[in-house]
């Protein structure tokens, strides 16, 4: 599990870096001298979010930026859509899936990165992550966090004993 510290410290980059942009669905670009407050649409809830909270709490006493969550849940796709369509979009989104910021992103949806965060992302990330928040040539994201919930584990030991063979795909 990330430290307190750690996830702080990325939710404080991702956060700053994100303050000086904001959704192209009909939002005013506020400067980081104007941002008091911004708004965050994700995914987690329960104890996740409570946790996030908590984070958020610190980052307002130390930037005096005050950041409104709102979880969607595993939603969040139809909830930033509806969003976006009634003219309210949130200030950022966390993503879960590569596929939602492409689809976002080819639709207008988004605000481009490159001049706000490109040269930290290259300095910090692999060259992958870059890649997977880039849509036709343009920067549109940062990844703070990734999970591996594909892998399906297995006794291979008991599988030859049964005589199975697992299919690799």
């Amino acid at each position: 599990m990330m430290s307190k510290r750690l996830l702080l410290l990325s939710v404080s980059m991702l956060l700053l870096w994100t303050a000086a942009t904001s959704f192209a669905a009909g939002r005013q670009e506020p400067t980081t001298d104007s941002v008091r407050e911004l708004s965050v649409l994700g995914v987690w809830t329960g104890d996740t979010q409570a946790r996030f909270e908590a984070v958020l709490t610190d980052f307002t006493e130390q930037t005096g930026i005050r950041v409104i969550y709102e979880p969607a849940g595993q939603n969040i796709g139809t909830v930033l859509g509806t969003q976006i369509e009634g003219g309210s979009p949130p200030d950022v989104a966390m993503l879960p899936q590569p596929g939602l910021l492409v689809e976002f992103a080819e639709r207008g949806e988004l605000v481009q990165l490159e001049e706000i965060v490109g040269d930290l992302v290259t300095a910090n990330y692999a060259p992958v992550w870059r890649d997977l928040a880039t849509v036709n040539g343009e920067l549109y994201g940062v990844w703070y966090k990734a999970a591996n919930k594909s892998f399906f584990w297995y006794n291979a030991d008991v599988f030859a004993e049964a005589g199975v063979e697992a299919a690799v795909t």
